[in-house]
């Protein structure tokens, strides 16, 4: 971890109490804090990942210019998280099987009753729920090929959700395309994990499928402080951080900082 009087500095520099991204980082831990509770009642495991977890090593909570969280489960917990999650009038839950729209491999825990349009897509404006979330990733076993043929699928059924004003068709369309994908995915993920080649990176139709992970990597997890509470990161967090970011605990150049910009701020 940096030192507390770096943080200080960087803290002061990119996210001061009262800015609007400290702002967002705090309704953030609101949800993961929840998400944390889900777990631990229900005996499930998940853990932070990217630059969530790189936050929790390097600054003790989050890179002061990042507005988002990030967290991962294997499947077995992932689907054991659908199972128990209930939606009540704070939180709900995002997945491509209960909102049309959602067309990505992997859920969104959210804030109800709030909109903060999403940066970079225009789907959101279909969506059921609009508010501040955080990001569920699922780490499966997958073959590459398997990877690659279901991530185009996704971003082909991704087109229908460009349409601003949908019409009948354009619905019923989308409706038979996605229970389609969805249906030979079901049956599909089961056989492609117990083939021989397949290894742990994330899910089918995840996009960011290129990262291989090493059996056993997330098999023992640890508890590190994450701003107000304490977080799960795997064990092996320096073997996870240098796939991700090679020599993680150098902060980036000044030049080469881009602040995250997950959501459309005025």
């Amino acid at each position: 971890m940096i030192s507390s009087e770096q943080q200080a500095q960087l803290r002061a520099r990119y996210n001061p109490d009262g800015s609007p991204i400290r702002e967002l980082q705090l309704v953030l831990l609101e949800i993961l804090e929840e998400l944390d509770r889900i777990c631990t009642d229900n005996g499930i495991e998940y853990w932070l990942d990217s630059g969530t977890c790189l936050g929790a090593v390097r600054h003790g909570g989050f890179i002061p210019w990042d507005d988002d969280v990030d967290v991962c489960m294997t499947k077995p917990n992932y689907d054991r998280f659908i199972e128990v999650f209930r939606e009540d009038d704070r939180f709900a839950l995002t997945t491509r099987e209960n909102d049309l729209y959602y067309t990505y491999g992997y859920a969104k825990m959210r804030l109800k009753n709030m909109v903060l349009p999403e940066n970079g897509t225009t789907a959101d404006i279909h969506y059921r729920h609009r508010g501040p979330f955080i990001d569920i990733f699922i780490v499966d076993k997958v073959p590459v090929l398997s990877a690659r043929i279901f991530k185009q699928v996704a971003c082909h059924l991704h087109i229908f959700t460009k349409i601003k004003h949908p019409g009948i068709i354009s619905v019923m369309l989308l409706r038979f395309f996605k229970a389609l994908y969805l249906g030979v995915l079901k049956m599909w993920a089961p056989v492609a994990r117990r083939l021989p080649w397949a290894q742990y990176r994330f899910a089918l139709g995840i996009s960011f499928y290129k990262h291989v992970f090493p059996e056993g990597m997330f098999d023992k997890l640890i508890r590190v402080p994450f701003e107000t509470m304490m977080a799960p990161i795997p064990q092996q967090y320096d073997k996870l951080l240098t796939i991700y970011y090679g020599d993680y605990m150098k902060l980036p150049d000044e030049k080469d900082l881009v602040e995250s910009k997950h959501y459309i701020r005025g």
